[in-house]
C-alpha cells in the first residue's frame, strides 16, 4: 500500500475516533481495532521510511565513492599530465641533446678532415723539400768533386810551373 493510502487509512480512523469520543455519529463497538490499524499503518510508514532511509544512505554511500573514486581518477589524471609533461621534457632536452651530439661530431669530422688535409699537405711539403735537398745535396756534391778535381790540376799545374821553372833556371 502507498504511503499516502495509509495516511487517509490514519485520518479516517482518527477521525472516527474522534467522532467516537465526541459522541457524534456511530458508536464504534471497538476502537481498539481502530487504534491498532492506525499503530499498523504507522509502522508500515515507519518501515518505508526507514528502507527509504536505507536505500538513500546506500546511494549517498555509491554516490560518496563514485565522488571518490572521480576525485582519484581526477589525481591520477594530474599526476599522468605532469608524468607526460615531463617525459616531453625529457625527450625535448634528449633530442637536444641528440643534436648537439651530432654537430660535435660533424665539427669533429671536420676538424679531422682537416687536419688529415694539413697532415697530407705537410707529407707533401715534406717530400718536395726532401727531394729538393736530394737535388741540392747532388748538385752540391758535383760542385765539390768538381772544385777537389780542379784543385787537383792547380796543384798538378803549380807544380808544373814550378818545375819548368827550376828547369829554366838551372838551364839559364
Amino acid at each position: 500500500m502507498a504511503t499516502a493510502d495509509l495516511i487517509g487509512n490514519i485520518n479516517r480512523g482518527l477521525d472516527r475516533i474522534e467522532n467516537h469520543i465526541r459522541g457524534a455519529g456511530t458508536l464504534l463497538p471497538n476502537p481498539i481495532n481502530i487504534l491498532d490499524g492506525i499503530r499498523g499503518s504507522l509502522n508500515t510508514i515507519w518501515v518505508t521510511l526507514q528502507n527509504a532511509t536505507t536505500e538513500r544512505d546506500h546511494y549517498q554511500n555509491i554516490l560518496n565513492k563514485t565522488n571518490e573514486r572521480e576525485q582519484v581518477l581526477i589525481q591520477q589524471l594530474r599526476n599522468m599530465r605532469n608524468e607526460n609533461l615531463r617525459f616531453q621534457q625529457l625527450l625535448d632536452e634528449s633530442r637536444a641533446q641528440a643534436e648537439r651530439t651530432v654537430r660535435e661530431r660533424d665539427n669533429a669530422q671536420g676538424e679531422r678532415d682537416l687536419a688529415m688535409l694539413a697532415y697530407n699537405n705537410e707529407r707533401q711539403e715534406s717530400r718536395r723539400w726532401m727531394f729538393s735537398y736530394r737535388d741540392k745535396d747532388r748538385r752540391v756534391q758535383g760542385l765539390l768533386r768538381k772544385k777537389f778535381a780542379k784543385q787537383l790540376l792547380y796543384q798538378r799545374d803549380t807544380n808544373r810551373l814550378q818545375q819548368n821553372t827550376r828547369e829554366l833556371q838551372t838551364n839559364a
